[in-house]
C-alpha cells in the first residue's frame, strides 16, 4: 500500500480497531495498536501521531478512555448499544417465532458486530435457538417491507393468504384468491406478527398473520378505512383481542379469585379497577368474545367466571358443555 494512501486510511482503521477489539476489560497499549496497524492494515504509525489521532477520534465523539495499571492503555467505553441491550435484542430474536432459524442466526451475527469481538463471544455463548417453533416462511421479511411501504405511502396491499393442512402443506385460502386490503398497523401479539387492515369489500377491520402471507406487494391504489382506527387507539384496540381473533366487542364483568389479581392486571392493564368482595374481586373489561378468550377463561378453572352479560356467560357455559362431551 502506498504510504500516503495508508496514512489517509489510518484514522478509519484506528476507529475500527477500537470498535472491534477493545472494551473496558480489553484495552490496548499504543505498541499493541501500532502492531495491529502494521500487521492487519500495512500502515506504519509513530507513537506521537497515534496520540494525536486518538484525540481526533475523541473530538468526533468516540468515547475513548484510558486504563492505567503498569502501562497506559486505551479502550472504547461507550457504544451505540450497551451489552445488556444487545442481550435483550438477541433474546427477542431467539424468542420470535415468525423469524426463521436461518434469519435468526443472521440477525444475531449482525447484532454481535455492534459489540467488541470479546463481548461477541459472551453473547454467542448465550445463544440457543429452538428451530422446532420457528416459522418456515422465508418471505415474511418481504411481506413486512411491503406492509411498511403501503402504510407510509398510503396505498393498498395485495397478497395471497394460506394455512397448513394435516400434511404440512400450504393450502391457499379461497382457491388462491388475491387479497387486497388497506394496511393500518403491524402489531405483535402472543409471539406472532399481525397486520391490522381494512377490507373495503366487507367494510370491516380484519387481522392477518404476517407469516401466513405470500407475494405481498404494495399496489398503486389509495388506502381506505384509516378513520376506523387512529394511531392512538391501536393499543386499546389490540388489548381487547385474544390471539387477534375477531368477535363481538363486549364489556364483560369477571369474578376472579384474589390470587388472579396480578394476572388480571398484566392482561388488562394496571389501571383496571378491582372491586374486592371477600376472597374474590370483580373487574369490568372490554374484550372481543372469541374462542381464544373462552379458552383463556378455562385455563383458570373455577377461579374465574363471567357474571355479566348473561349471553356471554351462556356462551362460555355452552362451550364447556360441548368440550365435556368429548370426554364422555
Amino acid at each position: 500500500m502506498p504510504k500516503s494512501y495508508g496514512q489517509k486510511l489510518k484514522l478509519i482503521c484506528l476507529a475500527k480497531i477500537f470498535y472491534e477489539r477493545t472494551d473496558e476489560e480489553h484495552p490496548l497499549s499504543i505498541k499493541e495498536i501500532t502492531d495491529i496497524l502494521i500487521k492487519d492494515y500495512d500502515i506504519k504509525a509513530e507513537r506521537k501521531s497515534l496520540y494525536d489521532d486518538i484525540e481526533a477520534l475523541r473530538s468526533l465523539d468516540l468515547d475513548i478512555c484510558t486504563a492505567r495499571d503498569k502501562s497506559t492503555r486505551y479502550f472504547l467505553a461507550t457504544r451505540e448499544f450497551e451489552l445488556p441491550e444487545l442481550e435483550l435484542l438477541i433474546d427477542a430474536v431467539q424468542a420470535s417465532r415468525f423469524i426463521t432459524y436461518e434469519k435468526s442466526i443472521s440477525l444475531i451475527k449482525k447484532l454481535e458486530t455492534l459489540s467488541s469481538m470479546h463481548q461477541a463471544k459472551k453473547l454467542y455463548r448465550g445463544v440457543y435457538i429452538n428451530d422446532k417453533f420457528k416459522s418456515k416462511n422465508k418471505t415474511t421479511y418481504f411481506a413486512i417491507d411491503a406492509i411498511h411501504e403501503s402504510i407510509s405511502q398510503g396505498t393498498k396491499l395485495s397478497f395471497y393468504y394460506f394455512r397448513y393442512n394435516e400434511k404440512k402443506e400450504k393450502v391457499y385460502r379461497h382457491d388462491k384468491k388475491l387479497y387486497t386490503v388497506s394496511p393500518i398497523a403491524l402489531v405483535w401479539d402472543d409471539e406472532k406478527y399481525y397486520l391490522i387492515a381494512y377490507d373495503s369489500k366487507e367494510e370491516k377491520i380484519k387481522h392477518y398473520r404476517v407469516d401466513k402471507m405470500d407475494s405481498a406487494v404494495s399496489i398503486d391504489e389509495p388506502a381506505e378505512g384509516r378513520e376506523f382506527i387512529k394511531n392512538s387507539d391501536i393499543g386499546i384496540y389490540t388489548g381487547c383481542h385474544f390471539g387477534m381473533f375477531g368477535g363481538e366487542k363486549e364489556k364483560v364483568t369477571l369474578c376472579c379469585d384474589n390470587s388472579l389479581a396480578d394476572i388480571i392486571l398484566d392482561r388488562f392493564g394496571s389501571e383496571s379497577m378491582l372491586f374486592r368482595n371477600g376472597d374474590t374481586f370483580n373487574v369490568n373489561v372490554d374484550v372481543m368474545v372469541s374462542p381464544p378468550f373462552i379458552s383463556w377463561l378455562f385455563s383458570f378453572g373455577n377461579k374465574i367466571k363471567v357474571i355479566h352479560p348473561k349471553h356471554v356467560a351462556d356462551k362460555v357455559k355452552a362451550t364447556a358443555e360441548e368440550v365435556s362431551k368429548l370426554y364422555k
